[in-house]
């Protein structure tokens, strides 16, 4: 396992973790926290690969990772579907586009 999915369970562990509450409202609450969780995670795993083929400099990539957890989900689902057509062809001129707005949509976050 890559270094840089290992810092960025561990981030996500530590953001998500939340002390359990027993049986009371909160725990619907916490079971959608944990749904929504596992769905920031799916979409983190494919916004990862990318970014580690895309950008060389370890430094870089580990901020654009503590950036990455710090966005809305909304936010990890545009750029991660942006991945999903730069690792369809990665060589093409859409690609270099797509990575361009990734680059700049965690930057300005």
């Amino acid at each position: 396992m890559k270094i840089i999915t290992v810092v960025l369970l561990i981030q996500f562990g530590a953001v998500l973790w939340l002390p359990s509450s027993a049986l009371s409202a909160e725990t619907g609450r916490q079971m959608g926290e944990d749904a929504a969780a596992s769905l920031k995670k799916d979409k983190l795993s494919r916004i990862l690969p990318v970014l580690e083929s895309r950008v060389g400099d370890l430094k870089l990539r580990r901020k654009a990772i503590d950036k990455l957890a710090l966005l809305n989900y909304e936010k990890i689902d545009l750029i991660s579907s942006l991945c999903d057509k730069i690792a369809m062809d990665s060589a093409s001129v859409e690609s270099g586009i797509a990575f361009s707005l990734v680059s700049i949509l965690i930057i300005l976050s």
